[in-house]
Order: C-alpha cells, then sequence, then structure tokens
C-alpha cells in the first residue's frame, strides 16, 4: 500500500517481457514513466513499437490480459486460428500422422493451456503424449520419426480442445458471481434417477426422478450416477437460468468415482471420459464453478434425493430437515482429534510431536505440537 491509501504499483518480469499493474490510470502512467527512466539509467532500450499504453486489456506473455470486468487471461486470436488449423491437419491425416506434426500440434496446444478454464485444456493432452511416445518402443530410430494413428480418444479429445478454441473464453481469476451457492443432490440407483436443486432460496426445491430404459441397464452404477450430474446440467442448460451463471454450482453425490472423475477432468473409462468431457463443455457453458463434494448415502436419503426415498420423504405428509441444516451440517468444521491432527500434519508434512493433544475448542498454539 502507498502512502495514498491505494495498492502500490506492480511490475512482473518474464525474461524481457515486463508488466506493470497498478489501481489506477494515473497511478500505472506514474509506474511507467519511472519504469522506463530506470531502463535508460541501466542502458536498456525499450522499443516503442512493442509498449503499450496503459489499458484495460494488454498482451503479455503470449496472452491477453483483460481486467475490463474479472481479471482473466485469454489466447490471442491470431495463436487460435493458427492452433485450430493444426489440430484440423491432425484430424485429416489420423490414420497415419508423423509423430513430429504431433508433437508439435501438442506443444503448441500446451502452451496455450494457462489461458483455458481451470487449465481444463492440460487434462485432455494427456492421452495424446501417450500416442506421441508409445510405451516399450523398440524402434531404431526415435519415435519422432515414426507414424502413429489416432486413436477414438485422441480424436475426441483434438475436437474438444477444438471447442475450446472456437468458444475462447478464456481463463477467469474468479466467477462472476463466486459468492452465490447453488445446491444440488444427485442419485443414480440401480433402476432410476433424480435430484435436487436449490437456484434461490425463494423458489421451491427443484425436484426430478426419472427410470432408467432397458438399454441402459448392463451399465455400471458408476455410469448411472455420473449421468445423473450430466443430466442435472444438461436440465439447468436447458431452462435457460440466468440465476446460474458465474455462480458455485454445488453438486453432493455418495459416488465417489464422480466425485474424483469430475475434479480430475478425465477417467480411465472411455464411457465415463466421453461423459466428463461433456460435463466439462455445460461447466464452461453455463459460466459457473461446478464442485462436486461427496456425502454419506445417509445425507442422500435425509435430503430426500435418495432412490429409495425420493419422493416419499419429500411429501408434505413427513416432516425433513430444511436445506440450510443439511447444508451447515455436510460443511461443519470436522471436531478435533489425535486423528485428525495426524491427518493434518500429514498433508503438510510436518513432523508429529505427541507432547499434548488439545481439545478442539482450545486456542490454537503451535508451540504445543511443533519444535
Amino acid at each position: 500500500m502507498g502512502l495514498d491509501r491505494l495498492p502500490a504499483a506492480l511490475v512482473w518480469a518474464h525474461c524481457d517481457d515486463f508488466l506493470i499493474h497498478g489501481p489506477t490510470f494515473s497511478k500505472t502512467t506514474a509506474a511507467l514513466h519511472a519504469f522506463l527512466d530506470m531502463t535508460v539509467d541501466i542502458g536498456m532500450l525499450c522499443h516503442p513499437g512493442k509498449l503499450i499504453p496503459p489499458a484495460h486489456s494488454v498482451k503479455y506473455t503470449g496472452f491477453i490480459f483483460d481486467t475490463t470486468g474479472v481479471p482473466k487471461i485469454m489466447i490471442p486470436n491470431d495463436k487460435c486460428d493458427k492452433a485450430k488449423a493444426m489440430i484440423e491437419y491432425a484430424l485429416m491425416n489420423r490414420e497415419r500422422l508423423s509423430r513430429l506434426s504431433l508433437a508439435v500440434v501438442v506443444g503448441v496446444l500446451e502452451s496455450l493451456v494457462e489461458a483455458t478454464p481451470t487449465r481444463i485444456g492440460h487434462t485432455y493432452l494427456r492421452l495424446l503424449q501417450e500416442t506421441l511416445h508409445p510405451v516399450g518402443w523398440d524402434g531404431k530410430e526415435l519415435p519422432y520419426y515414426s507414424f502413429a494413428r489416432l486413436t477414438d480418444v485422441n480424436m475426441e479429445d483434438l475436437t474438444f480442445w477444438l471447442w475450446l478454441l472456437r468458444t475462447n473464453k478464456g481463463r477467469w481469476a474468479r466467477s462472476t458471481r463466486a459468492g452465490t451457492l447453488i445446491p444440488a443432490f444427485g442419485d443414480g440407483s440401480g433402476t432410476g434417477t433424480g435430484g435436487t436443486v436449490q437456484y434461490t432460496e425463494e423458489e421451491p426445491l427443484e425436484m426430478w426422478m426419472g427410470i432408467w430404459s432397458a438399454r441402459v441397464y448392463h451399465f455400471s452404477s458408476n455410469w448411472k450416477e455420473l449421468r445423473t450430474l450430466l443430466a442435472t446440467l444438461d436440465r439447468a442448460a436447458e431452462l435457460r437460468r440466468t440465476d446460474i451463471r458465474g455462480v458455485t454450482f454445488f453438486y453432493f453425490t455418495d459416488n465417489t468415482t464422480t466425485y474424483y472423475a469430475v475434479s480430475s477432468g478425465a477417467s480411465t473409462s472411455p464411457g465415463l471420459h466421453a461423459m466428463v468431457r461433456k460435463i466439462k463443455m455445460l461447466e464452461i457453458e453455463v459460466e459457473c464453478t461446478l464442485e462436486v463434494v461427496h456425502v454419506p448415502g445417509t445425507t442422500l436419503i435425509t435430503q430426500s434425493t435418495d432412490g429409495l426415498s425420493r419422493g416419499v420423504w419429500g411429501s408434505p405428509l413427513h416432516d425433513r430437515p430444511s436445506q440450510l441444516t443439511i447444508l451447515s451440517e455436510i460443511f461443519s468444521p470436522v471436531p478435533f482429534s489425535p486423528d485428525v491432527q495426524q491427518w493434518a500434519l500429514n498433508q503438510v508434512g510436518l513432523p508429529f510431536h505427541p507432547c499434548r493433544y488439545m481439545a478442539w475448542s482450545e486456542v490454537w498454539d503451535p508451540s504445543l505440537v511443533f519444535d
């Protein structure tokens, strides 16, 4: 903070690329003059053609840094066009694509990952890396001088990247309404599927349910649980709800596979991976931040989303806890115990000294547990 009670102007340096950031136009301009004077003193040259005057949108390290609204970084249009053309070339030559060409495509896309929503682009380059560097390669030459056939998953991942570049929404520092939370519960049982969504406190819970058709009976429970999440987002998109844009969309499930697959953005199962890709596309399309939270099955029963109790406990004939009470219990802090303390210390890699255990209600004193 400066004497004017405004944040100080900051200068970022990346090799020979400098970015000056200030809270106001005048303060940023003053910092620019000071910076240019310093470069003259130390004998550096700043080419006027590469100088961008103070503005809300500037190019830095190959990306567009935009602060007209919520700060975000975007891929310049010319880079998008080049990357799209390279992807289209790879898709057309999927049957016999030079690994050297594939290396260039993957390298260019990797350089653009930082400006994709939640850096999701990196996730959809992993399997392309496996195609580029085959396991157990025993050829006489380097893999780059051989040819590869793109798998169906490779094609889908490149198509997803093509969609990312065409939308080019960039990566936001936060959602436009990150403080607004929408809770949704979903459950996909063996025979049926359903969920509840609380869009606003003024509106009643939106509840929906359905029965799986016979042609999906053979799918796994993980597929049905993930399909329920996809149906929840699909429904929100079809209803064209504007109150979902820019919010944090919590989805509560008792299925750990759904939690891990959506959190990582990928799955080793081709069928689940295809659904995760659709979920991520919907998340970007409706401009919300999807957070999957794992809860016990008993919580779903209490909330009336569980497949066995759906439509029974949610009826006016039964009293049930309010949505606020259920959410308060989900996010309540874990009571302190030696096991919790050991787990916390393991997460940060600190030594454990059992000199004294504190009750969870006591004031935390680091000197009691650390040297």
